[in-house]
């Protein structure tokens, strides 16, 4: 007659019990076999109730496309009731392979000697993780047995993307951006690594098993490129359905196909590609925030908000602008965010349709202007680091002997305080975590670093130079050709020669040669068209 709930609270695992004067029967399905929360972050009690086989057969599709055996090593780099982090445990174990426990952050030394050390073949990432992690430079953190690094959990900058890709191509490694959600257990698309380079923008493909498809508002498939409608993901691991209370969990599958909330088109590859969102959430850090909720919670502390926002900002527009300070504190302490990624503006008269209701894309629109706006104030203004420290640790005072450290800050917050730094100095300061702020504010340098020519740049401009010289003269001054030769070499040295071994040869000369060449061959069309011989010099026969 008792019940155990064991939930995830603020400070680890809490167990509530609850007792019956009757007996309780028994409600569990049989195919039911696990429940996550959609948005623990804000509270929600919705939770999505996973079967058995959606576990299985996406654990064995996300092993078929990232060939996962026996000898793969996965570290952790997420907490296991989260969907990604439990996707990595799943998938894992149903191919054979290991996990090398941790409990470091990424941007912690001990997590990549930890790596190192264990042999691991792949990392799990978040945004803010890849974030993090670039700001110490990626490839400053070698791990020799890496296979590929895998991103999901929110939209990465394409910047980001194509960086990850050059980066894992340099050192050996693959580079996967995947797209899912809770109530797929979790995995629903992913990007070929060898697709990368022109499809970063997009969700991809569907996973082995799975199928997409773009509906209108009508519920008419959407075939052409370009036109817009809501996703829809069919396979094996849709989730069973929500449960909301107990009689629930007795509840047997009741979803056939899973309406994502997002809005999508497809491109003319035949890939999908995210272009907004239905449903009133964000995501930011890779957590899924409910703006209803974040609403809710504004109006228990009597404050009248409109929430929206952007993949990297929480927007609120208040309806008393004095309310400003009280909101920013706590939203940002109730979701655990830096005060910065909370924007607030005024929300003004409410924009209303023809039918009475609120006109909710206006209200968006209206967020984003306040967001840009707020940021663009941002850059033009000379913030002082106290000021970047009380954001990044959600504290109102500081004092100068304070650091960032002492003042309890977390991941999200070292990574914004790592971005100020570096637009500051020329070099992100050694354990800078750790220093007094008075300490730092002294090494703000006074004007920006001298901007260097490299070597190769000299030489090619010398080389070109000559060339002109040679020919507005009529001959007499050698060598231009030789030293342009000796600069494509180099080249060639630097950036192709790494690339041979781990790419196809023509795609290297392609490099090397593309676009010289193609107008090179094209001059000697068109003056052969025209009747006109081709000087001797054009034909590479000079003596210059």
């Amino acid at each position: 007659n008792i019940d155990l709930l064991v939930y995830q609270g603020d400070s680890g695992l809490r167990i509530k019990v609850c007792t019956h004067t009757t007996p309780v029967p028994a409600l569990l399905h049989p195919d039911l076999a696990v429940l996550l929360s959609t948005s623990g972050s804000t509270g929600n009690a919705k939770l999505v109730r996973l079967s058995k086989e959606a576990i299985s057969s996406n654990a064995q599709a996300i092993g078929k496309y990232l060939e996962i055996g026996i000898d793969s090593r996965a570290i952790l780099t997420l907490p296991l009731f989260y969907s990604y982090g439990m996707s990595v445990l799943h998938s894992y174990f149903s191919a054979g392979g290991s996990l090398i426990l941790n409990s470091a952050s990424v941007s912690d030394k001990e997590f990549w000697e930890l790596a190192q050390r264990q042999r691991a073949t792949s990392l799990a990432l978040v945004p803010h993780q890849v974030r993090l992690i670039d700001q110490s430079e990626f490839s400053n953190y070698p791990i020799e047995t890496l296979h590929y690094v895998t991103q999901a959990g929110g939209k990465l900058d394409p910047q980001f993307v194509h960086k990850l890709e050059s980066i894992g191509g340099e050192a050996g490694w693959k580079f996967f951006v995947m797209y899912g959600q809770t109530e797929a257990a979790p995995r629903i698309s992913f990007i070929p690594p060898e697709l990368l380079s022109v499809a970063a923008d997009t969700i991809g493909k569907a996973i082995p098993g799975g199928h997409l498809e773009i509906r209108d508002s009508k519920g008419n498939a959407v075939r052409n490129p370009g036109q817009t409608g809501e996703l829809f993901y069919f396979g094996d691991n849709v989730m069973m359905g929500y449960a909301a209370n107990r009689e629930d969990l007795s509840k047997s599958a009741e979803v056939r196909e899973l309406a994502t909330g997002d809005l999508a088109e497809w491109t003319p590859t035949g890939l999908v590609r995210i272009v907004g969102r239905l449903k009133r959430f964000v995501k930011l850090y890779g957590m899924r925030i409910s703006l209803d909720q974040v609403e809710a919670l504004l109006k228990e502390k009597n404050i009248s908000a409109y929430a929206s926002g952007t993949d990297e900002h929480l927007v609120l527009l208040l309806e008393n602008m004095s309310d400003d300070n009280r909101a920013i504190d706590l939203v940002s302490s109730h979701l655990r965010i830096p005060t910065g990624d909370v924007i607030v503006g005024a929300l003004g008269e409410m924009p209303l349709l023809p039918n009475g209701k609120i006109d909710q894309q206006c209200l968006n629109e209206r967020a984003r202007g306040v967001a840009q706006s707020r940021l663009n104030q941002r850059v033009s203004s000379k913030r002082g680091l106290r000021d970047v420290f009380m954001e990044a640790t959600r504290t109102r005072a500081i004092n100068d002997t304070d650091s960032f450290a002492s003042l309890g800050g977390d991941s999200l917050g070292f990574l914004q305080v790592s971005l100020e730094l570096e637009a500051r100095f020329s070099q992100i300061p050694k354990n800078w975590e750790t220093m007094p702020l008075a300490e730092l504010q002294k090494l703000q340098p006074a004007t920006k670093p001298v901007s260097r020519l490299g070597m190769d740049v000299i030489v090619r401009v010398l080389a070109i130079s000559l060339i002109v010289v040679n020919h507005a003269l009529g001959g007499g001054i050698n060598g231009g050709t030789w030293v342009l030769l000796m600069a494509t070499g180099l080249s060639f040295f630097r950036f192709q020669l790494p690339s041979l071994g781990r790419k196809p040869l023509w795609v290297t000369f392609s490099k090397l040669f593309y676009p010289l060449l193609v107008f090179y061959y094209l001059s000697l069309l068109a003056l052969t068209t025209l009747g006109k011989p081709p000087p001797v010099s054009l034909l590479t026969l000079s003596a210059n």
